[in-house]
Parts: C-alpha cells; sequence; structure tokens
C-alpha cells in the first residue's frame, strides 16, 4: 500500500532473499515489508548474475517451459528467463497407438506413424440388442462397436432360455448357422453349429450368371466363355451351360512351328506359333543378312594395279574396288650400255626389273679458243658423251616450276675429254625424257657453280650467259623451256679464277 496508518511508507533499501526475491522494511514500521522478484540485467540460468536492484548474486537455475515436438521423435524446452537457452530431448515417454490416435508423446504431444485401426478400449459392459447378441462400444470413439453373439454360465440348448454372463440380459438360444449351402441335386440346405441339425431346406432356383466360379471353359479366339447355370442361393451346378461375353482374340491353341536361318541373301523367320483354331500366327520374318564384308587392301606393284577386296565373313562372296593404277617401275641411275641405250634397276621393294631404253642424245658443238668446232652428242639420262667422257648425276639438285613435269630432275656435270666442263639439265620418266614448259628454278649445291660462270649452248655451239645466284650452300639459275623447245638442254662452265 502507499500509506501505512502513520502515512506514507519509508522504505529502506532492497536486501536479497537468496532466493530470486528482495524486499524491502519501512523504517516507520518494521513489520511493514515488501517483496519483489529480483531483475537481471543477464539471465541468472546460465551462471551467477547480479540483480540490478538489490546487488543479490547467484544463480538461479533455468526457468524451463513445455516440451514442443520436433516432429521427428526429439522435442525441446525453452528457458522462460532467457529464450536463447534451450534443451532438446529424445521422446521416451510413448503412448502406443489405438483406433484414434497414432503413437504420441506424453511430454510433448508429438504424434508419429498411422493409427492402429484394430487397438481399441472396448467397454466392460456390453448393451444387450435382445435378439441374443450384445454390442461393444469403444471408449476412444464412440463410433466404433463390435457385437457378439450372448453366451451363458451354463450350457444352454437351441430354444432354451438363460442369463449371458456379459450383458447380464435374459436371451433365447437360437440356432447358429454354419454359413455353409449343402446341396445335392434336388435343393440345398445348411447346419447348425449348436444342435448339428439341417436348416432352411429349399429347392435350387437356377439362374444364367456369368462368374469365375461358375466357369465351364474360358473364352477363346472363335467363342465366348461358358457357364454352368447355376443355383442364386448355394452355386449348384445344373448339367446345361450358357454361352456369354466376347470372344478373348488371345487365347489361341497354339501350335509350334520350327526355325530357318536367315542367309546373307535369303529371308529366314524365328520359332513360331500357329493357331488349330483360327488363322493366327507368330510368324516374323527375318531380313535376309546382307553381306557383312571385311575389307583389305591390296596395294599396287609396279606393273598390277592395287586395289580394296571386300570378302563377305559368312558367304565368301566378294568384290573389288578402289582400284588404283600399277605404280610404275621407278628406277635408279641409269648407266649407258655402250650399245646407244642404258639401264637401271627398279628401286621399288621386292622388284628385280631391269629396264633398258634407247638414249637421246643432244647434238652439242663446243666453238674452242682456235675457231675450231667441237662436235659431240651427251644424253641428259644416262650422261654417256660419244668422246667417252660420262656426266656424273648431281642427286642434291632440285627443280620448282610453276607446273613440273612428269618424272624426276636429270643434272648431270662432269669433264668432257678435252677438258671442257659440261652441265645437262632434262626430267626423266621411266627413262625417258619428258618435255618441261615454262620456266624452271634449278638448285643445286653451290661448291658444283664455284669458281664458274654458265653459258648456255645452242645447236650451232652459239653460248648465251646464263646469271646464277649464290645463297649460302645453294647456288640457283633458272632454265625458259619455251623459247628452247627441246626436252633437255646442255651448258657450258668456264672458269672465272
Amino acid at each position: 500500500m502507499p500509506y501505512g496508518e502513520y502515512g506514507p511508507h519509508d522504505w529502506g533499501e532492497w536486501k536479497s532473499n537468496g532466493n530470486g526475491s528482495h524486499t524491502r522494511t519501512c523504517k516507520n514500521k518494521s513489520d511493514h515489508v515488501e517483496t519483489e522478484n529480483c531483475t537481471f540485467s543477464t539471465a541468472p540460468c546460465a551462471g551467477s548474475a547480479a540483480c540490478t536492484v538489490c546487488g543479490g548474486y547467484y544463480s538461479t537455475g533455468h526457468d524451463w517451459g513445455g516440451w514442443t515436438s520436433n516432429g521427428n521423435k526429439t522435442h525441446t524446452h525453452t528457458c522462460k528467463r532467457d529464450p536463447s537457452h534451450t534443451e532438446t530431448a529424445d521422446c521416451r515417454n510413448f503412448q502406443e497407438a489405438n483406433c484414434t490416435t497414432p503413437e504420441m508423446c506424453l511430454d510433448c504431444g508429438g504424434t508419429y506413424g498411422e493409427t492402429a485401426p484394430d487397438k481399441h478400449d472396448w467397454q466392460r459392459l456390453p448393451k444387450s440388442n435382445g435378439d441374443g447378441t450384445h454390442t461393444y462400444t469403444c471408449d476412444y470413439d464412440s463410433t466404433h462397436k463390435k457385437t457378439e453373439a450372448c453366451s451363458s454360465y451354463d450350457a444352454l440348448s437351441c430354444g432354451e432360455t438363460g442369463y449371458c454372463r456379459n450383458c447380464m440380459e435374459e436371451y433365447t438360444v437360437s440356432h447358429k448357422l454354419d454359413g455353409i449351402w449343402t446341396s445335392d441335386a434336388d435343393g440345398h440346405w445348411q447346419t447348425c453349429i449348436r444342435c448339428n441339425e439341417s436348416q432352411s431346406k429349399a429347392p435350387h432356383s437356377f439362374v444364367e450368371l456369368a462368374d469365375a466360379k461358375h466357369l465351364k471353359s474360358e473364352a477363346t479366339c472363335v467363342s465366348g466363355a461358358v457357364y454352368y447355370r447355376s443355383c442364386s442361393e448355394c452355386g449348384y451346378h445344373a448339367p446345361d451351360t450358357f454361352e456369354s461375353g466376347d470372344k478373348n482374340p488371345n487365347n489361341h491353341d497354339l501350335v509350334p512351328r520350327g526355325y530357318k536361318a536367315p542367309t546373307c541373301t535369303e529371308i529366314g523367320w524365328k520359332d513360331y506359333d500357329t493357331c488349330s483354331r483360327c488363322d493366327y500366327t507368330t510368324y516374323r520374318e527375318l531380313d535376309a543378312l546382307g553381306h557383312a564384308y571385311e575389307a583389305r587392301t591390296v596395294q599396287p606393284t609396279c606393273t598390277k594395279a592395287g586395289y580394296t577386296l571386300h570378302t563377305c565373313t559368312r558367304c565368301k562372296a566378294s568384290y573389288t574396288d578402289a582400284v588404283v593404277s600399277s605404280r610404275g617401275h621407278w628406277y635408279g641411275e641409269w648407266s649407258p650400255n655402250g650399245d646407244a641405250a642404258s639401264s637401271a634397276d627398279c628401286r621399288r621393294s621386292g622388284c628385280r626389273h631391269t629396264g633398258k631404253v634407247l638414249c637421246e642424245p643432244l647434238v652439242c658443238r663446243l666453238l674452242l679458243k682456235n675457231a675450231e668446232a667441237y662436235d659431240f652428242t651427251l644424253c641428259p639420262v644416262c650422261g654417256e658423251v660419244s668422246d667417252g667422257a660420262r656426266l656424273t648425276l648431281i642427286e642434291k639438285a632440285k627443280a620448282t616450276a610453276q607446273r613440273l613435269p612428269r618424272g624426276e630432275l636429270v643434272l648431270r656435270i662432269g669433264d668432257l675429254q678435252n677438258g671442257e666442263r659440261m652441265l645437262s639439265v632434262g626430267f626423266e620418266y621411266g627413262g625417258r625424257l619428258t618435255l618441261p614448259t615454262g620456266q624452271v628454278e634449278i638448285m643445286l649445291p653451290a661448291a658444283m657453280l664455284d669458281g664458274y660462270a654458265l653459258m648456255l649452248l645452242d645447236a650451232d655451239g652459239v653460248e648465251t650467259a646464263l646469271p646464277h645466284t649464290l645463297n649460302g650452300d645453294e647456288a640457283t639459275f633458272t632454265l625458259d623451256f619455251t623459247t628452247n623447245g627441246g626436252p633437255a638442254m646442255a651448258l657450258r662452265l668456264i672458269s672465272v679464277s
């Protein structure tokens, strides 16, 4: 109260009670006291803390709220003093599932799994139905009920009256039929399981009921299903039948047939069936396999064409394609035979052919210093000179042109019997000269022309200076076959040292 009996309170300081509360006493009357809960700037449940009013310093422990389900058979509760303080534990106190509720944790109320439809809590005292039965009601759900026949402590026969030991009501024992029809050609009946007497005797009432239990034969590809006429009460089969429903196009009387393997060119078929009743068949034609060719390349030789041979791995049928012309002989250096002809061996591996051709000599004339003419012939292919000399083949010589003639470059250098140095240039294929056209650039080792000037000769011995260049180890000069008109040219090397 704001005022005591003697006027307003004159409160003293708050003093801690050591239990999370503090008390202050009126200075005017010492039995006037006021107690309140301590307040903290930091919750004292995690560790010792001082009250902001009384200064009491202590730990109060957590003030936990109720458990809340986490949905995974664990639950969590939160400290009321500081919501950041939580604690999670496994659910342990479960109530088993029943007809209305799944398995449930009794601490947090979390439910798991499904209900148990057959788990009921039946009332102890069932209610009589007045017909020799009574009914139980489930305490979990009053709509769940089960009915049983009354039973007595005394052994009662059909027609006798007694008291039910469960519902405590009077009832009369009636026949309890076994629910099984017994029948013969004249009729049907059921038997009481209590007194074993036949009851409910009656004649058959035959109907046409297309039901599986009355089936004589299933529908086939040519007819519907056949059923026995049956009694509508007991199901007894009459000897006569009826047909009902559509044909079954998939119910055949199958006869197996043989298999024939296809070949590369002829069809075959798999094992198949035909129906003895209809024209159904599972015949499936297998396409002819076609040839399975394996290719083998036959390389061309000097004299025979090459080709690709395709042979079937199954039937050995074959054909050839990709025909490549014979390669022709690839001759080495041609050598004079001394009979105005030359010969050379083929350089291809495995070929032992030696070629022989007539020489195609150049008719040459040198005009010497004393105005004498030195006439001779020179074969550019084999290098034979009519004066008995032979020019040497320079294998490192090369030629470039916009369009080179067929064959290989033949460049020869050597001294005539009179000491004059000559050079011949031509192109040969199979020992025969081919005809160049246009300008051809010739390259050869620079040492071959070191200290010499080149002079181009014509048939009359007229010499025309032919410039050449030196580039490192290579010497280069250009011949113009457009104006020359012949297949080869002869050049004279004049010493300039």
